[in-house]
């Protein structure tokens, strides 16, 4: 059995979706980090938005393209906000 989400990861998972649905490409780890620092949460942890990104992989809705050391991330095609809100129990 996987651990319960809290409240903050949630919403955290949500704004990288968004962020991500928006994107023509896919983003950096580090790119989302910067995007939730600067719109959201300046006291956001880097590991706090890797763990919610392998979640969302965990959980099918993105996926990881690897280039070098660094992990980009992207929407899976078919997959929409109204299936994470689902999931994430806030529809």
């Amino acid at each position: 059995m996987g651990r319960k989400l809290n409240d903050d990861t949630k919403k955290i998972s949500i704004k990288i979706f968004d962020y991500l649905s928006s994107s023509k490409n896919p983003r950096s780890t580090k790119e989302i980090h910067e995007y939730l620092r600067r719109h959201f949460d300046e006291k956001i942890e880097y590991s706090k938005v890797y763990q919610t990104l392998k979640h969302l992989k965990r959980k099918r809705f993105i996926y990881q393209e690897n280039r070098g050391r660094t992990s980009y991330w992207g929407i899976i095609e078919g997959v929409d906000r109204e299936q994470v809100l689902e999931e994430m129990n806030l529809s």
